[in-house]
């Protein structure tokens, strides 16, 4: 999965970054049915210049997960593998939903898997030209 991170007017022209990260050194923790590698955010050794969490969520078990969004965030989570229900609509693979500030669950049975990605709305406008965002 690429992803591309929106970044606040002012930073917008600075010069492009890369960081080559293994999967391996992310961090990953089992619990309550789950395994939750953080991508980005607290933990990570991936640096962005805006506040941003993007996790891997894998059901391990049939479990719930919860999280908050907070005020001036936004979020979305996409479908990877399996079937979720996420506060009473279900979700299929390569599904998705846009996600407001408050209270978030997500329900699934063993082998479901998705992308949980949230972070401080800029209010920036996005510009697609070609293979780059800017």
């Amino acid at each position: 999965m690429q992803l591309w991170v929106n970044l606040v007017a002012d930073k917008k022209s600075m010069a492009p970054e890369y960081e080559g990260i293994s999967g391996a050194d992310l961090p990953v923790r089992d619990a309550g049915g789950q395994r939750i590698r953080t991508v980005a955010g607290k933990d990570s050794p991936v640096r962005l210049h805006t506040e941003v969490d993007i996790l891997d969520v894998e059901l391990l078990a049939d479990s719930s997960f919860s999280r908050e969004i907070v005020a001036g965030h936004s979020g979305l989570v996409y479908v990877l593998d399996g079937a979720i229900d996420l506060q009473g609509e279900r979700l299929e693979r390569r599904g998705a939903a846009i996600l407001g500030p408050g209270a978030v669950e997500l329900s699934g049975t063993a082998g479901a898997r998705v992308m949980w990605l949230a972070g401080r709305a800029h209010g920036q406008p996005i510009h697609h030209r070609g293979p780059f965002v800017d």
